[in-house]
């Protein structure tokens, strides 16, 4: 090897061990920086919506026969703070928590929310699950990378993505409209053994489909549901 082809790769190996040096010593103070407290907030406010975006941390939202609103969350923070705002905004909690685009590893929230059982929740999650429970307002629930599961719900109107998991939805009640969608990941949707019939739309690209309810292309009651790569099902409990 001749003298400056030696002279390059000394060089980038200095680079390259000063790079590794600085990263490692960065993720020893960050972790020493890390920390986690609990957050708890009760609103007598009239709620009639739940809208939540979180860029890390699971979801949960609660419906209670309770009239306040209660919010619990765990923050985990470490060098670099994230955000997180819970706040009443006319008849909406509006609940915002966000991390920094770099050395935010430990920056979290996990949150659960339990509020009247009539509320329509809006949640949003970059980075983590959402799970609703005994909710009787529509459904708005997309996570990037993360599962989405509801169950006992009465919402007549509910619309579940997830990038990067499954979606699943247990109707205590028969539903007006439903889309459930995955990218990867199966779709399971649940509904009620009533006489009701549905208009099915069930495909996935690389998995089976099963649809186990009554059917009617007329029907007004419709049940959109998608995968790309898992077992899409429609189905009475």
């Amino acid at each position: 090897m001749s003298r400056p082809s030696r002279t390059a790769w000394r060089l980038g190996g200095s680079l390259f061990s000063v790079a590794a040096i600085g990263f490692g010593t960065f993720n020893l103070v960050d972790l020493l920086a890390h920390e986690e407290h609990h957050v708890h907030v009760e609103f007598a406010d009239a709620v009639k919506v739940v809208d939540i975006d979180t860029d890390g941390g699971s979801i949960h939202i609660e419906g209670t026969d309770a009239t306040t609103t209660v919010v619990d969350a765990d923050i985990s923070e470490g060098l670099r703070s994230g955000d997180h705002r819970e706040r009443v905004e006319g008849d909406r909690l509006v609940v915002r928590a966000t991390c920094p685009a770099f050395g935010s590893q430990w920056c979290g929230a996990t949150y659960t929310i339990r509020v009247p059982r009539g509320v329509a929740v809006h949640a949003t999650s970059s980075d983590s699950s959402i799970t609703v429970a005994g909710i009787d307002g529509d459904l708005q629930l997309h996570s990037s990378d993360g599962g989405i599961t509801a169950s006992d719900v009465r919402s007549p109107t509910v619309a579940a993505s997830s990038g990067d998991g499954h979606v699943a939805l247990t109707f205590a009640a028969a539903p007006t409209q439903v889309r459930a969608t995955s990218s990867d990941g199966a779709v399971t949707v649940v509904v009620p053994d009533t006489p009701d019939p549905y208009r099915v739309d069930a495909t996935s690209s690389d998995g089976t489909t099963d649809v186990g309810v009554r059917t009617d292309p007329t029907s007004t009651r419709v049940i959109d549901a998608h995968s790309s790569d898992g077992r899409v099902t429609v189905r009475y409990p």
